[in-house]
């Protein structure tokens, strides 16, 4: 089971850990060795077996030891905890959850090892990924990946239709449009079109903050100004790099190395290195900059107006409320700030200053927002998915799903003042929810408390419950 969720990887485990058939193995050999160290194995108790013992060692030792994702291993310690249980001795004890319970894999009611290999035998030859615990349609998940690679390989073994690709200068540039006018090589006239319609795609500039000696005092407003200067400097570049492929494809400059590796990343629809400033999907060319574009709309609705800019009332920035009522219509798209962990921290870092709090008494508190209104401590949260279960309104808790994936509406975060001992208990109907940059799961943001129910936590973990900030 531990092996057959790799091939699910990031849902059933967020990366491709070493597990392999040697930590099988030992595993095998532990739990030997502990039944045997109480003698006969025929008249022992399953009550009397150390259950405790052996979860601890397969999940922080032979296991445990490969795994540095807390999700991961919360996952890996459902798994102990549903099958090392004196319950597995139970006839007909359930070895998965499934919405449909005539489908659910029972233990049989036999007692020779040769009946025990004539079930393994009849069972189906194509496995369901209900039998590893995770949601019954995350194959098309694996089909996503399996055709996004191809596709990514595609890009990577094309080259130019066998055309020079590398100008060595621009006379030859030259001769190459003047000699074949509208039948210019084929590849330089396609970079050229892209290089122009990527320019109309992005706008001209991005206004920047007006720094007050009142406003600089404000976290939320540190923030935004380091995020807009960011994007600025690299629309400034992207603009510029731009303009020189165009302007090297109409042969008006000359070739160098650093423009012709971005000609050929471009021409690839690979997206340049200089350009990844902050952590993203990995995408096309245009995918990417559709994106940057989106992100660059958002902080031009998130910097206050002009009017606000020019009068004393941009003083008011010095109080985290204003920040929070210019963007409480529609919310943080979280997924669309270049450093979304940094923005959670500036929120933070607001209200303790604002209440004069310690950073170590606030717990962040997640709810679905109702349209109220909100109070100065509470922000909105706009653009995450959900993956491995869905949001129920009337109920107001996650529910199972037979769907791989759900938009979450607006979520109110709220930032509140808990006693030292009360921070991070997770209450019974609660589970911890891993909050990921994209799909990759590679970037964990930060976690939060959603409501359960009765539903058992190890059955979420086990189906890669997640939160999704961005979905490219």
């Amino acid at each position: 089971m531990i092996l057959e969720r790799l091939r699910y990887t990031p849902i059933g485990w967020t990366k491709v850990y070493e597990f392999n058939e040697a930590d099988q193995r030992c595993a095998l050999d532990l739990v030997d060795e502990l039944i045997d160290s109480f003698g006969e194995r025929s008249n022992l108790s399953p009550d009397k077996i150390p259950w405790e013992a052996i979860r601890t060692i397969l999940c922080q030792t032979l296991y445990g030891g490969k795994i540095d994702n807390d999700f991961d291993a919360k996952i890996l310690s459902s798994l102990a905890e549903q099958f090392f249980t004196p319950k597995c001795f139970d006839h007909d004890f359930p070895l998965f959850d499934a919405a449909n319970q005539s489908e659910v894999l029972t233990i049989p009611d036999v007692t020779k090892t040769s009946q025990f290999v004539e079930w393994i035998n009849n069972l189906p030859a194509v496995e369901s990924p209900a039998w590893s615990g995770l949601p019954v349609n995350v194959e098309k998940v694996l089909k996503e990946q399996q055709t996004e690679y191809l596709l990514s390989r595609i890009w990577q073994i094309q080259d130019a239709n066998e055309e020079a690709v590398v100008l060595e200068s621009v006379t030859e540039t030259k001769k190459a449009v003047k000699k074949e006018g509208p039948q210019q090589l084929k590849w330089l006239r396609e970079l050229g079109e892209k290089a122009n319609l990527y320019i109309q795609i992005l706008p001209t500039a991005l206004e920047k903050l007006n720094r007050t000696s009142g406003s600089i005092t404000n976290p939320l407003f540190r923030f935004l100004e380091r995020e807009v200067t960011v994007a600025s400097k690299l629309l400034s570049t992207l603009k510029t790099n731009l303009g020189d492929v165009k302007n090297l494809c109409e042969g008006k400059i000359q070739s160098t190395a650093d423009l012709r590796k971005l000609a050929l990343q471009l021409y690839a629809d690979k997206v340049p290195d200089g350009w990844k400033k902050y952590r993203v999907a990995n995408l096309s060319v245009s995918d990417w900059l559709t994106d940057f574009k989106k992100r660059l709309d958002q902080f031009n609705r998130i910097i206050p107006q002009k009017e606000y800019r020019n009068s004393y009332m941009f003083e008011d920035f010095t109080n985290s409320c204003f920040f929070f009522k210019i963007i409480d219509r529609q919310g943080v798209w979280m997924g669309g700030l270049l450093f979304p962990e940094a923005y959670l921290t500036a929120t933070r870092q607001a209200i303790a200053q604002d209440h004069q709090w310690s950073l170590e008494e606030l717990e962040l508190k997640v709810v679905i927002y109702q349209k109220e209104e909100l109070d100065e401590d509470s922000f909105l949260v706009s653009g995450l998915f959900i993956e491995g279960a869905q949001w129920d309104a009337d109920s107001k808790q996650l529910v199972l799903s037979e769907e791989m994936r759900f938009a979450l509406p607006t979520l109110k975060f709220t930032w509140i003042r808990v006693n030292k001992a009360d921070k991070g208990v997770v209450q019974d109907g609660e589970i911890l929810v891993p909050v990921y940059l994209n799909r990759s799961r590679s970037n964990l943001l930060f976690s939060i408390k959603l409501q359960c129910g009765k539903i058992p936590r190890t059955t979420l973990y086990q189906k890669g419950v997640a939160l999704i900030a961005c979905e490219n």
